[in-house]
């Protein structure tokens, strides 16, 4: 059984998770999965986590504090609103069901913003999946990696994060309704039917980039003296959406991916001034800022706002699910990789 996120007792957003994994879990043994509020208020029942911790019987129920908003250190995803509101309960079945009553709430948001991306069906107080994620799978694969990546003994660990990238380009290509490509480094992903990209030495990638994007003149050797520039610049998508004509002056988005649990740290790591400069002539387009994490973040409050003012637009893992679909390469490789994931989890090999 997968343990619940115990790291915060405030964490709706990673109590969610915890659902949506039990229910995968078991759709591995049978038909259909499902998880219920019945089957969490058990689970935190018998760990002892409470969240928040109710006034009335905060001595019943000692524990950290409430936490309103991100902290570094803490699981990214997994942070509650700026204006989460501490409600007093009279008892400890009180505060549980009405915090599975959050939790179920929030997967009900989940399934409005994840669209036809989201696997699963939000039932009353029962979450359901019937297993069958080839149409959904950029969602479990996000779920999964958030959930489980802090773990050094997570499978295949490197190059599901490259394939995070690969998943980010096919969400920004169907958003921006044009082409898209991966510029993030190594430019080889490793990964069984990956078809050829970009090349690898970095004057060889720009140059080929102009060309297919049909702005600017190639690399610019003059501003070449950063040893990040060897890599990716700090630039793991690129898409653009063309006129018929195709010449300069179009949507123009360059996209920073962060699949770690130190995102926040990145917001601002994607600078598109320094990346202009890279090009011989520049580029001519006004560039959109993406930023993509396979975490579920809270879209309320002042830090959401922050983020989107920061990183660009952030396409957090519900955006991310309503606007991906894969190739066939890539869902071969997800499916895979989040079988075996969850097959773990299910024995208690991860948590």
């Amino acid at each position: 059984m997968i343990g619940p996120p115990t790291d915060l007792p405030a964490n709706i957003l990673g109590l969610a998770d915890w659902v949506e994994l039990s229910a995968l879990t078991s759709s591995l043994t049978s038909s259909g999965g499902h998880c219920s509020a019945g089957d969490l208020e058990n689970v935190l029942s018998d760990s002892g986590i409470l969240a928040p911790p109710p006034p009335g019987i905060a001595g019943e129920l000692a524990g950290p504090k409430v936490v309103s908003g991100p902290r570094r250190g803490f699981p990214l995803g997994s942070y509650v609103a700026d204006d989460l509101q501490t409600p007093e309960f009279d008892s400890q079945d009180d505060a549980l069901e009405a915090m599975s009553q959050q939790v179920f709430e929030e997967l009900e948001y989940r399934a409005r913003a994840g669209g036809h991306g989201y696997p699963f069906v939000v039932d009353g107080v029962i979450l359901r999946t019937d297993g069958n994620w080839d149409d959904e799978i950029a969602y479990v694969f996000c779920l999964c990696l958030s959930y489980f990546g802090r773990r050094h003994d997570l499978p295949d660990a490197a190059r599901a994060r490259r394939m995070f990238e690969h998943v980010a380009t096919e969400a920004a290509k169907s958003f921006i309704r044009g082409d898209a490509l991966r510029f993030g480094w190594p430019r080889e992903s490793g990964i069984a039917g990956e078809p050829a990209g970009l090349p690898t030495p970095f004057e060889d990638a720009i140059n080929e980039l102009c060309e297919r994007i049909g702005e600017g003149n190639g690399f610019c050797p003059n501003e070449f003296k950063d040893p990040i520039y060897q890599k990716d610049a700090g630039v793991d998508v690129v898409a653009w959406r063309d006129f018929p004509d195709r010449r300069p002056g179009k949507m123009l988005l360059l996209g920073n991916c962060a699949s770690g649990h130190n995102w926040i740290d990145k917001l601002a790591e994607l600078h598109e001034g320094r990346f202009r400069r890279l090009i011989m002539c520049g580029l001519y387009s006004p560039i959109l800022k993406g930023f993509f994490v396979p975490h579920r973040v809270a879209t309320s409050g002042a830090s959401w706002a922050d983020h989107n003012s920061v990183a660009g637009i952030v396409f957090e893992r519900c955006r991310i699910a309503k606007y991906a679909r894969l190739p066939e390469w890539q869902v071969v490789y997800c499916a895979a990789w989040c079988t075996a994931v969850l097959e773990s989890a299910g024995k208690g090999e991860l948590q």
